[in-house]
Parts: structure tokens; C-alpha cells; sequence
């Protein structure tokens, strides 16, 4: 009984313990969206409630901060970090008013390379393409890097056309994940035009002016002005950096930071991965770099045992503020 109770004992001040762990919070998009196929879009009235929750519960900091403190040894206890990633306009728009009025400091981790763009990431304009468009064409055939790939829809299918189907059938939600994944690792440029493809088989356009765009050059200096909002590099094209030889990876790494840079007048010293992925020969590209640290999209608290270069983050969803505040008191 007595070995029980102090198991019990332990087990309570580890979690404990756990809970005053520093925490890295992810965010997106600031928006209310209609499709959301990743699950990174918060809400502006749900954002401003989990916002107030952080403040009241955490002693939120700049991530340069905690990366200087862990530098000196010290994992201070009870800290959060707010972090948005790829640097949409909807920062400038709904987040910083939000960050502004409960003194919030956050960082941005911007995709230097479409800066100014008037359309959405390509992400975006595949999700407006498979989601948005009322009734998808039956058959899809379409060459991605050389290699033929076909599906049908199951739009305008009755049930005994599907059940009898041969296998190539796929759902939205199949078909969108299908192309993202063959879409992924290409080049910017032979990437966009499979967009325009897929745009024209399914009978819309690209949005000229979407509200989905990244922020201009002017929107960034005024989303870092004043300062309480740091600005991070997040590459300049958002590719999977493990697929990219070494010069390809010092390239994103080193030309984001010095846009970056370029942009506030300002020392970038942050940096996140791109997809959150990496590989030792990426992550030694951002030390190299001269960035204090570095995050990746794993999930966890973070500990005197992190590299710098690969800090732990906690995505954060579309939550009620009272769910929020609930998962924040257990170390979400």
C-alpha cells in the first residue's frame, strides 16, 4: 500500500512537473473558413478567447527569449511562446489586434518567395479546387513528374456505380490528400501549373485577389511595428528540405533570413521547418546559419533535453476558449 501511494506520489510531480513545462504554440491562419482540410484555421472570436486564456494562465514570451534563456541553462518555468507560421495576411489583419490588446508577443515565421503573391499558397487554391467546387468532373487523368495518375470522382455517382466500380474511386477527401502528396515535393514553378490544370478540369479560376494571400512587403513592416511581433525565416519556397541536396538547403535557409531581414532592418535569428520536416543535414544548415533555434512541428513541451535547432510545438486548433483554457492547465 505504502509502495503504491508513493508510486502515485511520483507520478503527480512528474505531471506536475510536466505541466510548468515551457510550451510553443503553432498557429496558422487566423479565419473563418469553409473548408479547412488540415485543421489550422482558428476562428477571429475563438482566437481573442484563447488569446485572453494564455495571457491569464501563462506568462507568454518572445520565442528569441526562451531560446536565450535555455542558451544559459534555464527552462523557466510556466512560459508559453505564440508562433504563426508561412506569413498570411490575415496576421495582419486579425491576429495583431488581437496580440496587441492583451500585450501578447508572438513570432512569424514567414515563405519569402511569395511575399506580394495575389493568389493563395498552392495548398490553398488544391483545397478550393477538391472542396469548393460544387460538382467535380467524373474523371480525373492528370501527369504528375512524368507519371500518369488517374481517379474518378464518386460526384454525380449513384451508389451502384461506386459499389461496382474497380477500385479508382475516390472520395474528396481521398483525392485531395492523393494530389497534395504528389504535389508536395515539386518545384514551385511545375507545381503552380498543375494548379492551373486542375483549376481549368474543374471549371473555376484562379482567385486573382484571394482573401487566402500571403502579406505584401508593406503589410510585413507594419506587422513588425512595433516590435512585440518578431519576424522568422520559414524558407523561401516551402519545399520539403530533406528531399533538397545541401546547396538547395543552405539556399532556402540563408536567402529567407536575409529577405527577412531585407524586409524589417531587423536581425532574424528564428527559423521553422517547412511541413515541420527535417533531417540532421537541415538542421545542421540552420546552425550553421547563425539562428538561435529552430522548430519543427512535433508535438511536446520543452525541456533542458531539446537542441535548439528542433524545439517541439503544440498545433492549435479551432477550440472554444474554455476547451483551450482546460487543455492548457494539463500541458495541452
Amino acid at each position: 500500500m505504502m509502495m503504491r501511494t508513493l508510486r502515485k506520489v511520483k507520478h503527480r510531480a512528474r505531471r506536475l512537473i510536466e505541466r510548468e513545462r515551457p510550451i510553443i504554440l503553432m498557429y496558422h491562419r487566423v479565419a473563418q473558413l469553409t473548408h479547412d482540410p488540415w485543421q489550422i484555421a482558428v476562428s477571429p472570436d475563438r482566437f481573442a478567447a484563447q488569446i485572453e486564456a494564455l495571457v491569464q494562465l501563462r506568462n507568454v514570451v518572445p520565442l528569441r527569449w526562451l531560446a536565450a534563456q535555455m542558451a544559459q541553462g534555464c527552462v523557466p518555468k510556466k512560459v508559453a511562446v505564440v508562433t504563426f507560421d508561412d506569413g498570411y495576411v490575415d496576421l495582419l489583419a486579425q491576429a495583431k489586434p488581437v496580440l496587441e490588446r492583451y500585450g501578447c508577443p508572438a513570432t512569424a515565421f514567414l515563405v519569402t518567395g511569395v511575399i506580394g503573391n495575389t493568389h493563395s499558397f498552392w495548398w490553398d487554391e488544391l483545397s478550393r479546387v477538391v472542396f469548393g467546387t460544387p460538382l467535380l468532373p467524373t474523371e480525373l487523368e492528370i501527369e504528375i513528374a512524368g507519371r500518369l495518375h488517374g481517379w474518378r470522382t464518386d460526384d454525380g455517382l449513384a451508389a451502384s456505380q461506386s459499389d461496382a466500380d474497380d477500385g479508382r474511386t475516390v472520395t474528396r477527401e481521398q483525392l485531395h490528400y492523393a494530389l497534395w502528396r504528389l504535389m508536395r515535393p515539386l518545384e514551385p514553378e511545375p507545381r503552380w501549373e498543375l494548379v492551373m490544370r486542375l483549376c481549368t478540369w474543374a471549371g473555376i479560376e484562379i482567385e486573382a485577389n484571394s482573401a487566402h494571400r500571403p502579406l505584401t512587403e508593406e503589410e510585413v513592416r507594419r506587422l513588425a511595428s512595433p516590435s512585440f511581433i518578431d519576424i522568422g525565416a520559414h524558407s523561401v519556397t516551402h519545399p520539403v528540405l530533406p528531399l533538397l541536396d545541401e546547396p538547395g538547403k543552405r539556399a532556402e535557409v540563408e536567402s529567407s533570413r536575409a529577405a527577412c531581414e531585407e524586409l524589417t532592418g531587423e536581425p532574424v535569428d528564428t527559423f521553422a521547418y517547412p511541413y515541420g520536416e527535417f533531417d540532421d543535414s537541415a538542421a545542421a544548415c540552420v546552425r550553421d546559419a547563425g539562428f538561435v533555434c529552430a522548430c519543427t512541428t512535433r508535438r511536446g513541451a520543452v525541456s533542458s533535453k531539446n537542441d535548439p535547432m528542433l524545439l517541439p510545438r503544440f498545433q492549435i486548433e479551432n477550440w472554444q476558449g474554455a476547451d483551450f483554457a482546460r487543455r492548457l492547465a494539463w500541458g495541452l
